[in-house]
């Protein structure tokens, strides 16, 4: 297949169960080389890259996180949350580092309001639901004083505490490291809540890419 080439990449850097395939399939019904998760591989990889960046005693630093998955435009769903014996990996989380091995990228904070994303984990299929509860407790590096107890007083709770607190801790990290990055490169980042935005803004941002607005459809929807 002959894929569309692009002058930068795009990364994905936003949650779980906010619009990840969807994204992707636009990319990729559009003409562009697109990767979804690869059942963790893509993690996987660009961990190991890493590794082997802080690992590396040579200089300048030669090992890009996307060393052997340089190929594609579109970067989605980098993490595995899924494996039974590994912790997990939240490899959207390197955005500095990707900012910095690729200087022209562009990159998606794609969310959902805390409550619905949790409603939309909860109420996903049984099995990931099982292992986004699971991993939460393995992957548990938030702070002994951090507690959401005014927050839960408003939900009805599903899973137990830590677990709740573990997502509310990721969730408010995550996006406040992402929004102070890059607060003076607004033209280097797409803000986008699932919940309410058009898709046109999408289309606009990424203008130049001429992405095909039929390709835009949910995918992977929770079940209500």
């Amino acid at each position: 297949m002959n894929y569309k080439s692009a002058n930068y990449k795009v990364f994905q850097i936003g949650f779980n169960r906010c619009g990840t395939t969807s994204l992707h399939e636009l990319f990729k019904g559009s003409g562009y080389r697109s990767v979804h998760y690869g059942k963790g591989w893509l993690a996987y990889k660009m961990k190991d890259n890493l590794l082997k960046r802080i690992n590396s005693t040579a200089f300048p630093v030669t090992h890009k996180l996307l060393d052997e998955v340089e190929q594609f435009t579109f970067y989605s769903d980098m993490e595995n949350v899924y494996s039974k014996t590994d912790t997990p990996i939240y490899a959207y989380m390197y955005f500095k580092e990707l900012y910095n091995d690729y200087p022209n990228a562009k990159f998606i904070f794609n969310y959902r309001p805390f409550y619905d994303w949790v409603h939309s984990r909860l109420n996903f299929t049984e099995r990931y639901k099982n292992e986004f509860i699971e991993n939460a407790k393995i992957c548990n590096d938030m702070p002994e004083t951090f507690s959401s107890n005014n927050e839960r007083n408003y939900w009805d709770m599903k899973v137990n505490e830590e677990v709740f607190d573990n997502w509310k801790w990721h969730y408010d990290t995550h996006m406040a490291n992402v929004l102070d990055f890059f607060k003076d490169k607004p033209d280097r980042l797409l803000i986008y809540d699932i919940s309410k935005d058009s898709s046109d803004k999408i289309f606009d941002f990424f203008a130049d890419l001429e992405l095909d607005k039929t390709k835009w459809m949910q995918h992977n929807t929770s079940k209500k």
